[in-house]
């Protein structure tokens, strides 16, 4: 098989894993939910059973353990309290939003290891309420789960989401950068990219190992660049692009336009043959590009 058919089945089969990871990333990762009531809460909360947190440091509310957790602390001052918590927790976020939510409210955000940490601060009737998703990777399911959620909770019968919120929410999600958080279909796109900027690269080396030498011998007689060498080693095979030169009596062949080997062709390595278009010559195995090619060689090798 020619170095240019075997780079086709491999950009194939990148495909075919980019599909997969596409398929497997758009159905394991999603979070499933419905719509439930906890205590005066009522939204579009996640399936998964949540272990129960009371009055840990002043805080009581749910941890889904899916990444997603909801707080909530009673205050008389609910404004004071939120500033207080932002002092303390939440200064040091890389980007924040304001949101219409409540009597006040605020997005942050920070990347965090190849993942991302969002929380979501806002203070309603004596009280205040704490989101956060700890995603486990950088695509924006989890960003996207929180900001359905909070279009869907009501505290007490009352949304605490207003007329602002989804363009709020939508402006921040834009504000993040690509490489901080990406979309399902954008990280499917960034997959493919690389697969396809590395056979790029790969095409590039190898079209260059098999070019003609730049520099042509007036006694070169036959040019043949592009072929596919096969040789065999004391373990295994390895295949590289070459150019394959008739000069005189002798064959030879050049790798990235230097001399990699050459073969005298009225005294061939014993055992040397024509199989179809490949000519088995000792321990290689000389792939032609095409018919034509072949049938050229075949005038001056004297094998069978």
């Amino acid at each position: 098989m020619s170095w240019k058919k075997s780079l086709l089945i491999i950009f194939l089969f990148q495909i075919v894993v980019a599909v997969a990871i596409y398929l497997i990333i758009n159905r394991v990762s999603q979070i499933s939910y419905a719509q439930k009531a906890y205590g005066d809460y009522q939204g579009n909360f996640p399936l998964l059973t949540p272990l129960v947190i009371k009055n840990s440091n002043g805080w009581s509310g749910w941890d889904f353990r899916n990444g997603f957790r909801f707080f909530w602390q009673e205050s008389k001052n609910p404004q004071e309290l939120f500033l207080r918590v932002v002092e303390k927790n939440l200064v040091n976020f890389k980007y924040k939003r304001e949101l219409s939510c409540g009597q006040r409210g605020i997005v942050f955000f920070r990347s965090r290891n190849k993942s991302y940490y969002l929380v979501v601060l806002a203070a309603l009737d004596e009280r205040l309420i704490w989101l956060d998703m700890l995603s486990k990777g950088s695509i924006d399911i989890g960003f996207n789960f929180l900001g359905e959620f909070l279009k869907t909770l009501s505290f007490k019968g009352q949304k605490i989401s207003q007329a602002n919120f989804e363009q709020e929410w939508l402006s921040f999600r834009q504000s993040i950068p690509f490489f901080e958080m990406q979309s399902v279909k954008t990280f499917f796109l960034l997959i493919f990219t690389i697969f396809i900027f590395v056979l790029f690269i790969i095409y590039i080396i190898f079209n260059y190992s098999g070019a003609k030498p730049a520099i042509a011998d007036p006694l070169w007689e036959l040019i043949t660049p592009q072929v596919t060498i096969r040789e065999r080693k004391i373990i295994g095979y390895r295949s590289f692009p070459a150019c394959l030169i008739k000069k005189g009596n002798e064959l030879l062949i050049f790798r990235f336009r230097k001399l990699y080997q050459s073969y005298n062709l009225f005294q061939a390595e014993p055992g040397a043959v024509w199989k179809a278009d490949k000519l088995l010559l000792n321990k290689l195995t000389i792939i032609f590009p095409d018919h034509e090619s072949a049938e050229k060689w075949k005038i001056y090798m004297p094998v069978a």
